[in-house]
C-alpha cells in the first residue's frame, strides 16, 4: 500500500494545485509548507481499503460500523464544509479519496501485476535438461530396490557385522534419501 499513498498525495497535491491555475482569483498564499495534499492521501489510503474490503467492521463506541459508511460520512462532512476559504483542500480531500478509490479497486481485482502474488521460478543452471529420463530413472530405482533387498537378505542370515564397508555406505546413502 506504499504506492498508494505516493499516488494519492500526487494525486492531492494536483488537485490542490490545478484549481489555483483555473480561476487566479482562488487564494494561492495557502501554498506554504511541504505537507500540501498530505490529508488528501490519508483520505485516499482510508477510500482505498474502503474498496477492497467495504464491508470491514469498525468498531466505534460499542457499535460496528462498516469502513464504507464511514468514508463516505467523512467525505460528506468535508464536502459539506465546502466554502471559499477551504475549497482547495476539500478539491484536494476528494482527489486523494478517487485515486485511493480507484487504487483500491485495481487492487482487489488483481489489476496491479506488480503488487500480486509472484509465481516462483526456478533456475536449472546454463543447462535445463533433466537429469534423466523417465526410463533411466524408473531402471536405477529398480536397481537400488534389487540391492537392498540382497543386503537386507545377508544381514536377515548373518547379521549387520558381517557387510562390507561398500555395503554399509550404500545401506546409509539409502535411509537417508
Amino acid at each position: 500500500m506504499g504506492w498508494c499513498i505516493v499516488w494519492c498525495h500526487l494525486t492531492a497535491f494536483v488537485f490542490f494545485i490545478l484549481p489555483t491555475s483555473i480561476f487566479p482569483q482562488l487564494d494561492i498564499s495557502l501554498l506554504r509548507g511541504d505537507n500540501i495534499g498530505l490529508s488528501g492521501a490519508a483520505y485516499g489510503l482510508l477510500f482505498a481499503a474502503m474498496a477492497y474490503k467495504p464491508q470491514y467492521p469498525v468498531p466505534i463506541f460499542k457499535y460496528r460500523v462498516s469502513l464504507q459508511t464511514i468514508a463516505i460520512i467523512l467525505l460528506v462532512l468535508n464536502i459539506a464544509m465546502l466554502n471559499k476559504f477551504n475549497f482547495l483542500s476539500i478539491s484536494s480531500h476528494v482527489g486523494g479519496a478517487l485515486c485511493g478509490y480507484l487504487f483500491g479497486l485495481g487492487y482487489a481485482k488483481h489489476r496491479f501485476p506488480i503488487f500480486g502474488k509472484r509465481k516462483m521460478s526456478y533456475n536449472y543452471g546454463s543447462n535445463a535438461k533433466r537429469p534423466m529420463t523417465d526410463d533411466q530413472y524408473n531402471a536405477k530405482r529398480v536397481e537400488e530396490e534389487h540391492k537392498i533387498n540382497e543386503i537386507l537378505d545377508k544381514i536377515s542370515k548373518s547379521g549387520y557385522n558381517n557387510l562390507s564397508a561398500e555395503e554399509k555406505e550404500f545401506l546409509f546413502k539409502f535411509k537417508r534419501k
